[in-house]
């Protein structure tokens, strides 16, 4: 294990834990339904983060192999799936953007911080597993950035086909 390993893991802890603390507060406050339900799912992601970040600490320590993740990706289908089950009224209720620009940028910072830590891992185990919390980060972000682009400029979300957008959102 890397000297560094420690310190960043704290940082990804602390990052993981304010994220979560973030979007709880935010889904709380959100009128918007789609909003108040991607906030939630991203606080569940987040809260997995930290105990899949103190599981591979655990075995970082011990020098064992990190445990398989079980948690799974399945943000775009809760959303997918509550997205299908809203009018267009309520997808239309107006939200705080500000929210969601905040958020994309807590993501941003996120995908760079594991982007780093991978960079200066000595281990290929640590290095896939900070890649791992990246791609995880840069699909919140994506997730974030197609909401706030349906709720900010919803004509041109619909006209745009060439644009990276859940395909799915089209009503």
């Amino acid at each position: 294990m890397s000297e560094q390993v420690p310190e960043v893991i704290q940082q990804a802890l602390d990052f993981e834990e304010k994220g979560a603390s973030y979007y709880q507060d935010k889904a709380r406050d959100a009128k918007n339904p789609l909003v108040k339900r991607l906030f939630l799912g991203l606080a569940v992601e987040e809260n997995q983060h930290q105990m899949r970040i103190h599981e591979i600490y655990q075995a970082m320590k011990a020098g064992e192999e990190f445990p398989p993740n079980t948690t799974g990706h399945k943000l775009e289908d809760s959303i997918r799936t509550y997205f299908k089950s809203l009018s267009k009224e309520e997808l239309k209720l107006e939200d705080n953007v500000e929210a969601l620009t905040v958020a994309m940028d807590l993501e941003r910072r996120g995908y760079a911080m594991y982007q780093d830590a991978a960079a200066k891992s000595s281990s290929t185990t640590e290095k896939e597993f900070f890649k791992s919390m990246q791609k995880e980060e840069g699909d919140h972000l994506n997730a974030l950035e197609n909401v706030y682009y349906f709720l900010t400029d919803t004509e041109d979300w619909f006209a745009n086909e060439e644009s990276k957008v859940w395909n799915w959102m089209n009503i």
